[in-house]
């Protein structure tokens, strides 16, 4: 596939949607203002992401230090390990008992995300697709394409509205208040106040009195947006007070959505939806039969497109079920009990509920509805 171009032509969203749909295996560099960003695809999956300015590794040996997960000398004797032996860094601080597999993982994964976020700001630049080169080494996860793009959306359109909020990430945590309990919690659900999630309470626990929002949000490993998403929820719940207040409150969409695997908004979903119709309408003509007022669900080809986004989204919760219960469901409800998904998403956009298949601890099969 012969794929370069300048981003004024050809924006990076539906670049990304293009590899993706066709499955391809790759690496598309984007290059701007002196800067060069490299993003490997295998089979439509993205499995890393470089920059000319730090690779990965730099980024992700940072991201430990920052989160304390791991002491500077103890880095730097797993780094010497690690050249010595040949061991990747993620088996040589399993084996010394520093750092889980798992969440080494975790911290890849999130590393290529926020990258991705950066990336999708850029408006100027060029790209090309180099179908025969892949950097495969340093691949330690991978990352489902259109996901990515609808949390992209999100992000981008929830930002500013997060800025006004906390427009200086150097404000300290002044006070400390007990954690509602389940019974407050249900309390709350019943007068229609949104519930503190997994997010806000992984970052609760590395909360402590004098510490910055920003040292907060890097103990979390949640990555910054989602981070200061739940320090946002966390305030307006009354769990922690900051030495300077929010900012003006806007609508509660932040508080519905913490997670970056979370449902990922409407903007962001509405955005999706308008970039499948546009891409599919013109590669394939009258065949989507559009007309003033039709119901676009109707339409078999984008009832196909959305629900394979939407099986993705529900791939992404199942994931991150089975990091924080080393397990994967029993059944899809349970991440409705998680608070992953809501109800309704188990079955957007078919009439009947996607069917899902535990076979093992680790391992399951997610089937679309037959209709």
């Amino acid at each position: 596939m012969a794929l370069r171009g300048t981003l004024k032509e050809f924006q990076i969203a539906d670049i990304f949607q293009l590899v993706s749909q066709q499955a391809k295996t790759g690496t598309l560099r984007f290059k701007s203002k002196g800067r060069t960003v490299w993003v490997s695809f295998l089979e439509g999956w993205i499995v890393r992401v470089e920059d000319s300015r730090k690779s990965s590794q730099e980024t992700i040996h940072e991201m430990l230090l920052k989160a304390e997960l791991i002491l500077q000398e103890d880095l730097d004797i797993a780094l010497d390990v690690h050249k010595n032996i040949g061991r990747s860094l993620r088996e040589v601080l399993s084996l010394r008992k520093l750092l889980s597999e798992e969440k080494f993982n975790q911290l890849v994964l999130l590393q290529m995300r926020e990258a991705l976020y950066e990336l999708f700001s850029w408006t100027s630049g060029s790209y090309e697709f180099d179908a025969n080169s892949v950097l495969s080494e340093g691949t330690w996860g991978r990352l489902n394409t259109e996901s990515v793009l609808m949390d992209g959306f999100r992000v981008a359109d929830e930002w500013p509205k997060l800025h006004k909020k906390i427009p200086d990430e150097n404000v300290v945590i002044e006070k400390i208040l007990p954690f509602p309990e389940l019974a407050h919690e249900a309390k709350a659900r019943r007068s229609s106040r949104s519930m503190l999630g997994l997010a806000e309470r992984q970052l609760y626990e590395g909360v402590k009195v004098g510490l910055s929002v920003k040292k907060v949000v890097e103990l979390s490993c949640l990555g910054r947006f989602d981070g200061l998403c739940a320090v946002v929820g966390l305030v307006e719940q009354g769990c922690i007070q900051l030495s300077q207040p929010l900012g003006p409150r806007s609508k509660p969409a932040l508080g519905r959505q913490r997670r970056w695997p979370k449902v990922f908004g409407q903007i962001g979903v509405v955005l999706f939806y308008l970039l499948v119709v546009s891409m599919v309408a013109s590669s394939n003509g009258d065949i989507l039969g559009w007309s003033a007022g039709r119901n676009v669900l109707a339409n078999p080809v984008l009832r196909r497109h959305i629900a394979r986004a939407q099986m993705a989204r529900i791939e992404t919760a199942i994931e991150i079920y089975r990091l924080e219960n080393a397990t994967v469901p029993e059944e899809l409800e349970n991440l409705v009990e998680a608070r992953l998904l809501r109800a309704d998403d188990l079955r957007h956009p078919w009439r009947s509920a996607y069917g899902y298949l535990r076979k093992s601890p680790s391992n399951y099969e997610l089937l679309s509805p037959s209709e």
